[in-house]
């Protein structure tokens, strides 16, 4: 990871701090877009009632769909925009303890698929917490999602070392990402399978946050499955 000036830093910080800002107020406005064609297809729906052809009926449950989908892609974009306007408030915590407090709030998840996680010696992290565990959640969750169907999710964390740094690497045995999609599958809203619940915003949430936390996130290749791999610069008070 290469470093930049000051300078460079703070004009870094403050354009994504007006991005934030910029998405937070358009969501917002969004929103109340999306609330009232939910109303009016509602309102347009009863009106009709039995009277309603199959057609009629057809565009109304896409007007739902749509704006179903557009009021959890402006969630999202309101999830991000607090992460990134949240204050930073690092300190040195069990890297294992921020893993199992991410698998917590996806317990339900883990249990309905019936998966499981297995996690190495990880060690300490100078980190943002609440920031960390937003992150790690979000790459478990996509681990989750893309599992191979009919396979409960096998998924394996452990830590390692990069050139500047350490790593953690998220390893699932799901269906995978196809050469060539590996950037791809951090844009926002971009989806690979359209039939996976969600709207394509999990992995591109998790390395806008660790990207604040002065790290990275990619996609490694290996035989069978996804790797995640989260790289953090090394810090006082890490091993």
């Amino acid at each position: 990871m290469s470093e930049l000036a000051p300078h460079d830093e703070d004009e870094k910080a403050a354009l994504e701090a007006e991005l934030a800002d910029f998405s937070y107020i358009v969501s917002h406005d969004l929103a109340a877009v999306f609330r009232h064609m939910q109303a009016f297809s509602g309102l347009l729906g009863r009106d009709l009632a039995e009277t309603a052809t199959a057609r009629q009926r057809e565009l109304i449950a896409r007007i739902d769909a749509a704006s179903t989908r557009g009021e959890a892609m402006l969630d999202e974009l309101r999830a991000c925009s607090r992460l990134q306007r949240r204050p930073l408030l690092t300190e040195t915590c069990d890297c294992a303890t921020l893993v199992e407090a991410a698998r917590l709030q996806l317990d339900a998840q883990f249990r309905g698929f019936g998966a499981r996680l297995t996690v190495a010696e990880l060690g300490p992290v100078v980190t943002d917490p609440v920031l960390f565990v937003e992150a790690l959640r979000r790459i478990l969750d996509n681990a989750l999602k893309f599992a191979r169907p009919g396979e409960a999710p096998d998924i394996e964390i452990r830590r390692g070392r990069a050139s500047d740094g350490w790593s953690l690497r998220i390893s699932d045995r799901g269906v995978g990402v196809d050469a060539g999609q590996e950037e791809r599958v951090f844009q926002m809203f971009h989806q690979l399978d359209r039939e996976t619940d969600g709207v394509g915003a999990g992995l591109a949430v998790a390395r806008r946050v660790v990207r604040r936390l002065g790290g990275d996130v990619r996609i490694l290749p290996q035989a069978q499955g996804a790797c995640v791999e989260i790289r953090l610069a090394q810090r006082s008070g890490e091993s």
